[in-house]
């Protein structure tokens, strides 16, 4: 599965039609599938070559036609706050996108797709955690702020040391217990 950079680069790159694109069906597409529908009808480029775009996908490309459009799709339903504006953004109705979303292979997908995006959110938190630790160690030992803010800020320091700590040990208890169960496991 591609991560969520390689999917907006892929789609900035390259707009493919797949299965689910209802413009061209709206047009009354012979159900062809062409290479790049959004450049100019005589030719395109793909990678520096010249392809007419009467060039049919062959059944490999129409694959990777469908999966480009499963990456459309995710890609909007990521930047879209609604379901019918990530429809509008792909230019398809409401219910053809909710279909696709129906798919198992669809819904796995974009679980991940999902769960790259929060990764990346939790890694930028982690580097600005130093800063927030910071401003907090500064509220708590600054003697020109008020006291409800310095107590509060030392409120929240030993707060995170008690779930750090609480973390810890149950890290620590699992690592025994698994290191129990493999044990137990050699002498079975």
């Amino acid at each position: 599965m591609l991560g969520l950079g390689q999917v907006i680069k892929s789609l900035h790159d390259y707009q493919i039609l797949g299965e689910l694109d209802i413009k061209d069906a709206r047009a009354g597409s012979t159900g062809q599938r062409y290479a790049h529908p959004s450049k100019a009808p005589s030719e395109i480029t793909n990678e520096g070559r010249s392809v007419s775009k009467e060039t049919v996908l062959s059944d490999e490309s129409h694959e990777s036609s469908k999966n480009n459009q499963q990456e459309r799709i995710i890609l909007a339903l990521l930047e879209q706050p609604t379901l019918e504006r990530a429809a509008a953004a792909l230019d398809m109705s409401k219910a053809t996108l909710w279909r696709q979303m129906q798919k198992p292979e669809f819904a796995a997908a974009f679980r991940e797709a999902r769960r790259d995006a929060f990764s990346q959110s939790l890694a930028r938190l982690q580097h600005a955690s130093n800063v927030a630790v910071n401003t907090l160690l500064r509220v708590m030992t600054d003697r020109e702020a008020p006291a409800a803010s310095r107590v509060r800020a030392a409120d929240v320091v030993l707060q995170a040391n008690v779930r750090g700590m609480e973390v810890e040990d149950i890290e620590v208890r699992v690592s025994e217990l698994e290191r129990a169960a493999k044990a137990a496991e050699k002498r079975a």
